[in-house]
């Protein structure tokens, strides 16, 4: 019998605190959940495996080491506590009730150096660079085409570009958010980069990073959750930990641990 159908890859296991707090809430530990699952699975006519591979399997999913269950277990978990595998397990495709999905606008701003001389023949070409005049120094500035959304690049004197890309979204889930942030980071530093190449003849000097600003428009959340919802979106990081490469694969362990912090609460130090 397939015991899982995804599995954990990053070393720092995040719990299921949702299983973990329902299991407790009843008095109950693990041998005792792997029995009450024999039980249900009894009366509902569903095959069990013995108590001892299901209290593995309970242990695998309350750690994070199993990410999404087996058809069998996510039945017998919602049979059991009397909940959808969305509030056990966030779903990759939970179904939101209408009205849920929230507009915000993503401003990204990606600077790079370029040096104070390419900065200099660039501005020379005055038919493409308009002058900021709300600048505390010399600035110019052009609109540049992006597939997503508008950009203005601008250029200051002492040798900085600056990318200002403005993106439109529609989610319905700072998970979908996070996942997506760091996606397009990796995308949009390349193509800054690219672009800086093309005008520059390949004279930039360092590499672009990513600094970013949310304008909720629509929010999707009230009361307390609307607080914590904002909070998780000025440190959407701690949603999708650090690792090489980034995918939709990274959405489910996301979803679970935005759920788990709107349970309890998201007061991080540095917010």
């Amino acid at each position: 019998m397939s015991m899982d159908i995804r599995t954990s890859t990053d070393k720092r296991h995040v719990p299921n605190v949702v299983l973990i707090r329902l299991r407790e809430e009843q008095g109950w530990g693990r041998p005792r959940l792997a029995k009450q699952f024999e039980l249900v699975g009894r009366h509902h006519g569903i095959p069990t495996p013995e108590p001892a591979a299901m209290e593995k399997q309970i242990y695998r999913l309350e750690t994070g080491r199993t990410l999404r269950p087996t058809a069998m277990y996510a039945k017998l978990y919602c049979l059991t506590f009397q909940r959808t595998t969305t509030e056990l397990f966030g779903d990759l495709e939970p179904d939101a009730p209408a009205g849920t999905t929230g507009a915000t606008r993503s401003h990204k701003f990606i600077p790079a150096f370029v040096g104070a001389k390419v900065v200099s023949a660039l501005a020379a070409t005055t038919e493409q660079w308009n002058h900021v005049d709300d600048q505390w120094t010399q600035c110019w500035r052009r609109a540049i085409g992006h597939p997503t959304g508008s950009c203005q690049l601008y250029l200051w004197p002492f040798g900085v570009a600056l990318f200002h890309l403005i993106e439109e979204l529609t989610h319905d889930s700072i998970a979908h958010l996070a996942v997506w942030r760091r996606i397009t980071y990796e995308q949009d530093m390349q193509w800054a980069h690219d672009q800086l190449n093309v005008l520059t003849g390949g004279n930039v000097a360092g590499q672009p990073y990513v600094l970013s600003l949310y304008w909720v428009d629509e929010p999707a959340w009230q009361g307390s959750d609307l607080q914590t919802a904002l909070r998780l979106m000025c440190i959407p990081r701690v949603l999708v930990p650090r690792r090489d490469n980034y995918d939709e694969s990274c959405l489910a362990s996301a979803a679970l641990i935005e759920r788990a912090l709107f349970e309890n609460g998201f007061d991080h130090p540095g917010g």
